[in-house]
């Protein structure tokens, strides 16, 4: 393993475009039978740019082999077998991209386990960071009282999280936009999409999530298309970026208003979010609709994935000498 990068100065996140700063800052969590100091996993907001790059406390490691990513579970003394089984935390590693030799693994039970347990990783980062949003969101909400008009600071952040989120500059707005995906709704949509990480997308443009772009420079040609067709798979430089992309297209877009409002509704009632049930709302994900939703249950299912919908705590990123 490499690419290893510790104790970044903590500095402020310059959101391109908007030019909202926010100060990257640790925050204690809950220990479990892993000892040591807890901190959030706080990376760079996905809402506009590529190429985020982790915050303090957080290991960066490429990944170009499925055994890295084993490797990876065992230097941070846990194993994926524990944490799919919601027994142990996610160790706080980012893998860089796509290990190019998930086929190799010839047990089916095996890769699906292995690739479960890389594409978590990146899910539980830009989870931590949309989590971490929402809480300053909330926060800032209780100290305004939540009434308007507001202090014009108040209004301004508002606005420019409006402008990245899109619809009005409300709190109302935008709790229901700024919140995370259950894991078991992304990792069942990351294992369909690309083939369980097997796909020439995934391998060649981290594309996990199977995103259409129009864009020459971050797209690649699918098979059986014209090259001036004009439909890409976009493609990615990190998976970081590929999950922050996937989970801002959930958030934001018109055809997922009504995951969006379940969502919020579950929150409203102080139910924890599930996944499996959230999958409803995404009938307009897929040309298969319904039966898309389908197969994503039996992903949950058959992997007991919703144990991993649960208030995320995340292991203190450390590497065994």
């Amino acid at each position: 393993m490499n690419s290893i990068f510790l104790n970044k100065k903590n500095r402020n996140i310059i959101f391109a475009v908007i030019g909202l700063s926010l100060l990257i800052s640790s925050c204690d969590i809950a220990n479990n039978s892993h000892t040591g100091t807890r901190h959030a996993l706080v990376l760079n907001s996905p809402l506009v740019n590529r190429g985020n790059t982790p915050a303090d406390h957080v290991i960066e490691i490429s990944t170009p082999s499925y055994k890295d990513i084993q490797s990876l579970y065992e230097s941070a003394d846990t194993d994926i077998d524990h944490v799919l089984a919601a027994e142990h935390t996610p160790p706080a590693f980012l893998p860089k991209q796509v290990p190019g030799d998930f086929a190799e693994i010839k047990e089916t039970e095996e890769r699906k386990k292995t690739f479960l347990g890389f594409v978590l990783l990146p899910i539980q980062a830009v989870n931590a960071t949309l989590l971490e949003e929402r809480r300053h969101l909330i926060a800032l909400q209780a100290k305004t009282k939540g009434t308007p008009p507001y202090p014009q600071d108040v209004q301004d952040k508002l606005d420019a999280l409006a402008q990245s989120y899109g619809g009005e500059a409300t709190f109302e707005n935008l709790l229901m936009r700024i919140d995370e995906i259950p894991a078991s709704l992304a990792l069942a949509q990351a294992a369909l999409e690309s083939g369980w990480g097997t796909s020439r997308f995934a391998v060649q443009g981290n594309a996990l999530f199977g995103e259409h772009t129009t864009s020459l420079e971050h797209g690649l040609q699918p098979a059986g298309l014209e090259p001036d067709h004009g439909v890409k798979v976009e493609a990615f430089d990190t998976v970081y970026d590929s999950v922050a992309s996937y989970m801002l297209n959930l958030n934001t877009h018109a055809a997922y208003q009504d995951f969006r409002t379940m969502r919020a509704k579950m929150r409203k009632n102080n139910q924890p979010l599930n996944g499996r049930k959230l999958a409803q709302g995404l009938l307009s994900y897929s040309e298969r609709q319904h039966a898309y939703i389908e197969e994503l249950h039996l992903v949950i299912d058959h992997n007991k994935l919703t144990r991993l919908d649960q208030p995320l705590v995340i292991q203190n990123a450390k590497l065994k000498n």
